[in-house]
């Protein structure tokens, strides 16, 4: 029976009054390609904010299990040595006092997880927004994926050491494979701001498949693909999963959704509404009534 890489309980998030995600669970299964659908405003990508650390949960847990034998809570605040440091140093009295108390001791000493310590663990994502260095050439932004994992430190680099020039050739080394993999090793020398939108988006899946994760997390990957670019998505994504990684996207092109997806999750208003394979959501009544505006059979009767 699959195992589920990463588990959402009763994920709540609301700023002030509005319910951005309300009371959702699912499983995401390890090795699926699993989509996470609704309409806009329907907490999509809220869900991808606080598993990623951007926004803090208002209550509910994200267990995430790379390897299946335990698993770690991305929702849960860490003890960040630094900045406790500062603190202890700026203000001993201050510092005894947030001890002293709970809240305070959360606040100054506890932090979100951050995007580091997430790619550690195992997790890349993507944004509705490209985010690619611009000015760097198409390989030097997969080598920025690759850096994380060096050993080598800012001596070795000052220094040029043996271990550093080692190291770089075999980052230039990994960067080309992953170029290759998405069909972009002819354009590595170009700027990444030179490249058409489509290969622009596949640039940056592959600078996130360099820091060689469990699970990749797409926000919206197909926004603003045409047809051929679409088709070419779809392949890649379904390499990537075949090589291993566990793929969980947000995306509003249903062709994509239906052709690439294991599994579906739908919200609406921050709830969930359906879950199952691509056939059973789009039958799915509750489904059709979210994306066409009919909130029941009588509603949709009424006389205009």
């Amino acid at each position: 029976m699959p195992q589920a890489i990463l588990k959402v309980e009763t994920l709540t998030k609301h700023f002030g009054g509005i319910h951005a995600v309300d009371d959702v669970t699912f499983d995401v299964q390890r090795g699926s390609i699993t989509s996470l659908i609704g309409p806009n405003g329907a907490g999509k990508t809220t869900v991808f904010n606080v598993a990623t650390g951007l926004y803090e949960k208002t209550s509910g847990v994200i267990r995430f299990e790379p390897d299946g034998d335990g698993s770690v809570d991305l929702t849960e605040r860490v003890f960040d040595p630094l900045h406790a440091t500062l603190v202890s140093g700026a203000s001993a009295g201050l510092g005894l006092i947030a001890l002293m108390i709970p809240s305070a001791r959360r606040k100054l000493y506890y932090r979100a997880r951050t995007p580091d310590s997430l790619t550690r663990l195992g997790i890349a994502r993507t944004f509705q927004n490209i985010r690619l260095f611009s000015d760097l050439s198409v390989l030097d932004n997969v080598k920025v994926g690759l850096h994380g994992r060096v050993r080598s430190n800012a001596v070795d680099a000052a220094l040029t050491s043996p271990r550093h020039r080692r190291e770089e050739r075999e980052i230039e080394d990994a960067a080309m494979r992953y170029l290759e993999f998405v069909g972009l090793e002819d354009r590595a020398t170009e700027a990444a701001s030179d490249l058409p939108y489509g290969d622009q988006r596949q640039l940056e899946i592959a600078r996130a498949l360099a820091t060689r994760p469990s699970l990749l997390l797409l926000d919206e990957p197909g926004a603003g693909m045409n047809p051929t670019e679409t088709n070419e998505l779809i392949e890649l994504i379904e390499r990537t999963r075949d090589t291993g990684v566990t793929v969980f996207l947000i995306e509003h092109d249903m062709r994509l959704v239906m052709d690439v997806s294991d599994r579906i999750i739908v919200l609406d208003h921050g709830r969930k509404i359906a879950e199952g394979s691509p056939a059973e959501v789009r039958d799915n009544p509750e489904v059709i009534a979210a994306y066409l505006g009919i909130a029941d059979e009588d509603t949709a009767d009424a006389p205009a």
